[in-house]
């Protein structure tokens, strides 16, 4: 699998954030851990530079969202999911470093 395959999830979860943010739903904050999860699996897949900005548009706006709700990462969920953010983050190319970086300030 590419980063590319996750662009429909990517557009998904996008629309699940603005109806949750326009007081319609709960699914983001209920099923975080399964976002994470597949998050971690789409980082893991084979890179691509649409797949890889989408990614990382996608976390921005869902990090940005759980700030908003001053939503605090439970134990297993920080490590599930941080470990391979800095991971990538270290490993990144060209313009995507500071998009990492960014991320990881946020979280």
């Amino acid at each position: 699998k590419k980063q590319d395959d996750a662009m429909p999830g990517f557009d998904l979860l996008g629309r699940a954030i603005a109806l949750e943010k326009a007081g319609e739903g709960l699914a983001i904050t209920e099923q975080l851990p399964f976002i994470l999860r597949w998050s971690v699996f789409v980082m893991a897949s084979k890179e691509s530079t649409v797949g890889l900005a989408g990614l990382l548009e996608m976390l921005s706006e869902l990090i940005s969202y759980l700030r908003i709700l001053n939503y605090e990462f439970s134990d297993s969920e920080a490590m599930l999911f941080l470990p391979f953010l800095f991971e990538k983050a270290s490993v990144a190319k060209g313009r995507f470093i500071d998009r990492y970086l960014d991320l990881i300030n946020a979280v």
